[in-house]
């Protein structure tokens, strides 16, 4: 049964995740994101909204579900599955999470550092082929790499009316055979 029918409007990741059911039209995914990372937020509301969205009290099930949902583009699930569990390896501590993330994210910083971080969240022991391939999976654009980090910077890069967020979204995320939707 789907995670957002087993009662997740209840927890704080539920809030989250409910605009990306698949059902729901672009609206509530651009929605969604816009108030994910709406510029008007402090920076004690991103740090709220990403320790709810990596909680680590959430089941491994419930991560794969909500995250098959939200990038369902036609590859095979163990594929999605895979990266996930590696990326989101339960064993790390919720500090380890917030802070990569913040740094992620801090306002301010120069694209230099977004990319470090980047590489920082990524950084699981593999050799650099290993992240390259499930990064080309999940992000299969065939652009070369200076293509894959603009894209990334445009789609944070703060005071960006609303328009050139989706717009790098759905750049970012669109494959050869189908696009989000």
């Amino acid at each position: 049964m789907p995670y957002w029918r087993l009662g997740a409007l209840r927890q704080p990741i539920g809030q989250i995740f409910m605009p990306y059911r698949l059902p729901q039209a672009a609206a509530a995914y651009r929605a969604g994101f816009h108030a994910l990372f709406a510029l008007e937020c402090a920076a004690a509301a991103y740090r709220a909204g990403f320790h709810a969205l990596f909680a680590l009290e959430c089941a491994a099930a419930a991560y794969r579900a909500d995250f098959y949902a939200l990038f369902a583009l036609g590859q095979p699930a163990a594929a999605y599955r895979a990266g996930f569990h590696a990326l989101f390896a339960l064993e790390c501590a919720a500090a380890a999470y917030r802070a990569v993330f913040y740094a992620l994210f801090a306002l301010g910083q120069p694209a230099a550092a977004y990319r470090a971080d980047f590489y920082a969240l990524f950084a699981l022991g593999q050799p650099a082929a290993a992240y390259r391939a499930v990064f080309y999976a999940l992000f299969a654009l065939g652009q070369p790499a200076a293509a894959y980090r603009a894209d990334f910077y445009a789609l944070f890069a703060l005071g960006q009316p609303a328009a050139a967020y989706r717009a790098d979204f759905y750049a970012l995320f669109k494959t050869n055979r189908k696009t989000l939707r």
